[in-house]
């Protein structure tokens, strides 16, 4: 490590050096960043399930103002207490915005439609009743939030019972120690 001093008249010394004579003001002294948690809303929305799948969220933003990216952290949507058998969540294929081959999951980038603005924003573990997408560093603010908005739940029963069932939960990569973001939930009627 390095020292570094200021003599009574003004010079400044690295580990025992005089490198130059600048007096303290020539200086900004700052503590380090803060890691600040990104904002991650929207309405947790109730649903009359009528045998089509249903979205969870609506009006979803998510902003980081200490980072340009998701990269390291993920999303995971899941059956709370309350589920039934064949309770399913998914991402709706028919979004305009996604495209998922296998367990890989893009996001059209540009908004144009066609595969040139889609990009590799991370990858799909599906498990029926929760499913997580852990975000490579394409995974922008704007594909986080419109992804939360593409989940979607369904189940093949003729009846579903109605309540609270289903779970968001936002975490943030960039090296650090994942931190959860927000938890929200839909209710089913």
């Amino acid at each position: 490590y390095t020292v570094i001093t200021f003599s009574a008249g003004g010079t400044l010394k690295l580990g025992g050096i005089a490198p130059a004579s600048l007096v303290e003001s020539d200086f900004i002294f700052a503590d380090p960043p803060v890691n600040i948690a990104p904002d991650f809303i929207g309405e947790d929305l109730e649903a009359t399930y009528t045998g089509a799948a249903v979205a969870i969220a609506g009006n979803v933003t998510a902003s980081d103002i200490d980072s340009d990216d998701y990269g390291g952290g993920s999303l995971t949507a899941t059956i709370t207490g309350g589920g039934q058998q064949g309770d399913t969540l998914s991402i709706a294929w028919s979004d305009p915005h996604f495209a998922v081959s296998g367990n890989l999951v893009s996001y059209d980038s540009d908004g144009e439609g066609g595969e040139a603005g889609f990009v590799s924003i991370g990858t799909l573990t599906d498990n029926i009743n929760s499913l997580t997408i852990a975000f490579n560093d394409n995974a922008t603010d704007d594909a986080v939030a419109k992804l939360t908005q593409a989940i979607q739940f369904s189940n093949a029963k003729s009846y579903v019972a109605p309540g609270t069932r289903t779970g968001l939960r936002l975490l943030r990569g960039d090296g650090q120690r994942h931190q959860p973001v927000r938890r929200g939930h839909a209710d089913i009627r």
